[in-house]
């Protein structure tokens, strides 16, 4: 899941530059002007180019990776998207581009204007299929189940915390959340060294709704849900050394 996270960091980064570019610099640039918005545009493209291809290059890397771990298609589809700005910008952008940035331009001429408006509309495809890419994401991350690979008990380490899991909703006990159901728990396994101390907790949702609520809960709680069971186990640990 991590892998699918950092696809759609990257995916969002580079949508919501693509965005801003094509909703606020871009107008901004053409209303100062043709010498000054060609004159603009050479930093301005070469500042870009370097966050916008690597986002691209790893939100792709990232998405491919988690589609082989098994978090479905459309991860693997919403990489694709924002990915593909990289074959569009070399084979379809990048001309416009370098002849914008010859120095044997006259950035007054109707031909700089007709480039830059040109650049505008080729961008504009862009920034749309890369927020697209980025909607995939997000809509799988919001609605798409765990995949078994990914939701599998592990063994853990001494002391670890569990991941939630999807475990089978006649098993859990009920609570008073809503279209949720969840239970959490404490249990000392046999271990070579003794005892190993283990907190899980687990989560199952009645609709999708609930789904989608919990998801985005626990993106924001997650690390300080690990960093308070670690303490839990810590301090149950230390209690236990001195106990005779």
């Amino acid at each position: 899941m991590l892998f699918e996270l950092l696809a759609i960091v990257c995916a969002g980064l580079f949508a919501g530059a693509a965005l801003y570019i094509t909703f606020v610099e871009q107008p901004a640039r053409l209303e100062c002007g043709t010498a000054l918005a060609a004159t603009e545009f050479g930093p301005s493209y070469r500042r870009a180019t370097v966050m916008q291809a690597s986002l691209a290059a790893v939100g792709l890397a990232a998405a491919t990776l988690a589609w082989i771990q098994g978090r479905g298609f459309l991860v693997l589809l919403g990489g694709l998207m924002l990915g593909i700005v990289i074959p569009f910008t070399l084979l379809v952008i990048l001309p416009t581009n370098r002849r914008l940035l010859d120095p044997g331009l006259d950035r007054a001429s109707a031909e700089t204007q007709r480039l830059l408006e040109r650049w505008g509309r080729l961008h504009a495809l862009r920034s749309g299929t890369s927020a697209a890419g980025f909607l995939v994401l997000v809509s799988h991350l919001a609605w798409a189940r765990p995949c078994p690979r990914c939701s599998a008990s592990r063994p853990a380490a001494a002391g670890a915390t569990r991941q939630p899991q999807r475990p089978a909703v006649e098993r859990m006990p009920r609570t008073t959340v809503p279209s949720l159901m969840i239970a959490a728990d404490f249990r000392a396994e046999p271990s070579r060294r003794g005892a190993r101390l283990i907190t899980e907790t687990r989560v199952a949702e009645t609709d999708q709704r609930a789904l989608l609520g919990f998801r985005l809960y626990w993106l924001v709680v997650r690390p300080f849900s690990k960093l308070t069971r670690r303490r839990w186990l810590r301090a149950l640990h230390t209690s236990g050394k001195g106990s005779p």
